[in-house]
């Protein structure tokens, strides 16, 4: 393990980011060399050649360039880049090269072969396969290896302090006593912005149509199996009266509910409600049951439930809600007071709940995910009350009824096996960690991007 400081190779990783990213059009042209490593435009062409290949180094064969102009193909391209780019830096700084022979295995097993090939063997097959100048692909095929090795060095320079911070952040836990108010307007507000805005009732409508139209659409029960047999025997079990959920289940399939439109299934549609689709293979062996047909939906604006639904929506968007709001304010000064006993729950208002226990970054109990309240929450001594939050459908108010944290001792004995698992979890997202702190995921893509166009078309003279 590499045991230098991190601090003293920001300044340099900065230094190589910045000159392998700069653009001819500077007025002072970057050296052409830093090191073994060049530093002009054709070197960012470089990578993003190296990068394409490791796209694809499982099939064998890169891409054409032509197959840049597919976005999602793209942005993989791009961010591989992105990564070598700071790899590369890194690397050359710490020195963290395979050994000859483990890169020549490497190499080799790329191309197929069981064992290490003679030098002149193993660059004409790497540039046969893989289509690529040797030097470009020997980087792309040795390019997980020189990222792993980078993302395990970094990590390993990350110190004592930030995984103690983590294990004190995982292991605190609160408990809260809530007060949740529905985001859920009045009826004399619903009534007052129906008689003053009929235009932005109109709008809102025919902004969203799917809320108000649906095709005719059909209902179907799919159970999927790995086994030919297995799905054979739910088959049965279904024709005999089973539901397809209680076949699955015995058979160890999988089973879920799926809806399709007729327009968009038209022979899933022209089934009768019951009926069984034959036993077909794709990705695994699957059938489905017609469980129902669904009639078209065709609600319109004059129909004064779809304009109370409309309004209502536009409320919640514009969190034009004064009663709700005033009920939940009512509730925080109540908390605060230590009150709560005067509070009155009601049907469709006021809900008080205790949470159970629970630590920072799960899902709050009675809301789910709910990260601004998640944090707001850890950030209070027992007694502390919230301001009003909004989650979801939902304003909440939180007060910390109870709050337990590990101590130090209990550090000290957990430190050795939680250092080294910490250190495996965050190795992963080192290399866009550091990335972001030298200047952002733009430091790197932006120059990368501005480079994609002439390559493609030069490929493509070329091809």
């Amino acid at each position: 393990m590499i045991s230098q400081p991190l601090s003293p190779y920001k300044p340099l990783a900065r230094f190589v980011l910045c000159l392998a990213l700069a653009r001819p059009a500077l007025a002072a042209p970057p050296p052409p060399q830093l090191g073994p490593w060049p530093l002009d435009d054709a070197a960012l062409r470089a990578h993003l050649e190296v990068a394409r290949v490791m796209e694809h180094a499982r099939a064998g064969r890169p891409p054409p360039r032509a197959a840049l102009k597919q976005s999602a193909l793209l942005k993989g391209v791009l961010s591989r880049a992105a990564q070598l780019e700071l790899a590369m830096a890194l690397g050359l700084a710490w020195d963290l090269w395979p050994a000859p022979l483990e890169e020549a295995r490497r190499l080799a097993r790329a191309v197929g072969a069981a064992e290490v090939l003679p030098y002149e063997q193993l660059v004409f097959e790497v540039e046969a396969r893989y289509g690529a100048p040797f030097s470009l692909a020997r980087h792309a095929l040795l390019a997980p290896w020189r990222l792993d090795a980078v993302s395990e060095a970094l990590a390993a320079r990350r110190p004592e302090a930030e995984a103690r911070a983590a294990f004190f952040h995982r292991h605190t836990q609160i408990r809260l006593d809530l007060a949740l108010v529905g985001r859920v307007p009045s009826g004399a507000e619903i009534d007052r912005l129906i008689r003053a805005e009929p235009a932005a009732l109109e709008a809102y409508y025919r902004a969203h149509p799917a809320l108000f139209s649906r095709p005719p659409r059909v209902a179907v029960a799919r159970a999927s199996f790995a086994d030919k047999a297995a799905a054979e025997a739910a088959y049965a079990e279904v024709q005999a009266g089973a539901t397809v959920a209680e076949a699955a289940q015995r058979q160890g399939g999988r089973h879920r509910r799926r809806v399709y439109a007729e327009d968009q299934d038209p022979a899933r549609y022209a089934l009768a409600d019951g009926a069984l689709t034959p036993l077909t293979q794709e990705g695994g062996w699957r059938f489905e049951r017609i469980e129902a047909h669904i009639p078209a939906v065709s609600r319109r604006l004059s129909d004064m439930r779809v304009r109370r639904e409309i309004a209502a929506a536009l409320l919640r968007e514009r969190d034009t809600l004064p009663h709700a709001r005033a009920e939940i304010e009512a509730a925080r000064q109540a908390l605060l007071a230590g009150e709560e006993a005067s509070l009155t729950p009601r049907p469709g208002g006021l809900r008080l709940v205790e949470t159970p226990a629970f630590v920072q970054g799960r899902l709050v109990p009675e809301l789910g995910l709910a990260p601004a309240l998640n944090d707001a929450a850890f950030a209070l001594p027992v007694g502390g009350v919230t301001e009003v939050l909004t989650i979801r459908q939902s304003y909440v108010v939180a007060r910390v009824k109870a709050r337990q944290a590990p101590t130090e001792a209990d550090w000290r004995a957990a430190a050795p096996g939680f250092i080294e698992g910490w250190r495996a979890e965050i190795k992963r997202g080192a290399l866009e960690a550091l990335a972001a702190d030298l200047g952002g995921r733009d430091i790197v893509l932006g120059p990368l991007k501005a480079t994609v166009s002439a390559w493609i078309s030069d490929g493509e003279g070329a091809q």
